[in-house]
């Protein structure tokens, strides 16, 4: 089969978990004997090979590429933003390119930047469609469905005038995937999708039962490792930590990853007085075989949460917090679920996780490491598979509808 995959970035390029888990995914279709074309974003051209994959990427038809303007003025972004609502010269230029390739079927993920026009100019030329949610995109341009740090239930005013040509274009979508059960609930719930055409396919990790013989020594090693940025929870998790200590318990922390240094420099300055070390950017291997558990203090839905699936590869029990998809990954063998996001709900969420391991730990490592096959990349890919044929066998050209959306 021939398999067109879009992403708005693609490896190295790699600023989030939703990177990788494409090219975990498309990796994994090349070991599985398909042919796979990823179309993405950048600021010049150029077509590589990187592990068999055909990588293509064009440049942004747009004022700037959000991964090298981290800072766009407020002017800036809104016309961005108005551009990306539905963007049919960046469409063209990738729709001209998966046509001459001959693709049997597309896969569609992260659209920041190419924007929905793509499925329009696909259509065109009766191109099955899968799209895969990473994100929230189509309900909200910044991705995140939050405001001012706060999580929003509902599609806010500044969002419906970019969100309506969206929800009308994911009609033309053959197959829609979720990564998670919130995902999928939520995209249904907003009326964006239906039922009938919706699945749900967890994203994969490739080092699956990354056993490493770890035993408890001293206080435990708490770690977190993702983007250094306020949704995340990092700040909720150094006050726990702070909670737990004038509770009479002492924990490591362990925090790796990277963001804008004057937020890192706050994180630091809040955990001190604590046994605490920021890591910086480092391999997840080495970062996990330093840790005793896992923490995941995010303070937004998570679309999936891949880092908790990450401690579970690794034997690590984990403590997370009740948003997004998170919950759907604890299993009571090896986690702990927080109440809430308030500080003292994690820290006596950690606490017992900490409890737990005192006289189980070798049991919950066992647990992590049997729970982490449900993830593994060849069934990830014999499910997107699956949802391949289903569109190729139902893709339909719905001339009204293209119309419409153009």
């Amino acid at each position: 089969m021939k398999i067109a995959i879009i992403n708005s970035y693609y490896f190295p390029d790699e600023p989030g978990g939703a990177e990788r888990s494409v090219r975990i995914l498309a990796e994994g279709l090349v070991d599985a004997g398909h042919e796979v074309l990823v179309v993405t974003l950048s600021e010049t051209f150029s077509a590589t090979s990187i592990r068999n994959v055909e990588v293509v990427r064009f440049p942004i038809r747009n004022s700037y590429l959000p991964l090298n303007a981290p800072n766009p003025s407020v002017i800036s972004r809104m016309l961005w933003h108005t551009k990306d609502s539905y963007n049919r010269d960046m469409a063209k230029v990738v729709s001209n390119h998966i046509e001459r390739w001959q693709a049997d079927v597309v896969h569609t993920n992260n659209l920041s930047g190419i924007s929905v026009a793509v499925w329009s100019e696909l259509k065109r030329v009766g191109m099955p469609l899968v799209h895969t949610a990473r994100d929230f995109y189509l309900l909200c341009p910044k991705t995140t469905m939050m405001k001012n740090s706060q999580q929003c239930d509902a599609i806010c005013a500044d969002c419906k005038c970019f969100s309506l040509p969206r929800k009308h274009a994911v009609k033309l979508v053959d197959r829609f995937v979720a990564i998670s059960d919130f995902m999928r609930a939520h995209h249904l719930h907003k009326g964006f999708v239906k039922a009938k055409k919706t699945t749900v396919i967890y994203n994969a990790y490739c080092n699956l039962n990354a056993k490493t013989a770890h035993q408890l020594n001293g206080p435990v090693t708490v770690g977190f490792i993702g983007r250094l940025v306020p949704t995340k929870g990092i700040a909720m998790l150094i006050n726990a930590a702070h909670l737990l200590k004038a509770r009479g318990l002492e924990i490591c922390l362990s925090i790796a990853g990277t963001g804008d240094k004057a937020y890192v420099d706050q994180l630091k300055e809040a955990a001190l007085g604590l046994n605490v070390r920021f890591w910086g950017q480092v391999e997840p291997a080495d970062f996990f075989a330093e840790i005793d558990c896992l923490a995941v203090p995010s303070l937004w839905h998570e679309p999936m949460g891949r880092v908790a699936i990450e401690s579970i590869a690794h034997g690590k029990p984990l403590v997370v917090s009740p948003m997004g998809g998170l919950p759907e990954l604890v299993q009571p063998e090896f986690s702990e679920l927080a109440a809430s996001t308030e500080v003292a709900d994690f820290a006596d969420a950690l606490a017992k996780l900490i409890n737990r391991m005192g006289h189980e730990y070798q049991t919950m490592q066992e647990a992590a490491y049997q729970a982490s096959a449900n993830y593994s990349v060849e069934m990830m890919v014999a499910n997107y598979l699956v949802e391949y044929q289903r569109a190729i066998d139902s893709a339909t050209v719905p001339v009204a509808s293209v119309t419409q959306v153009s």
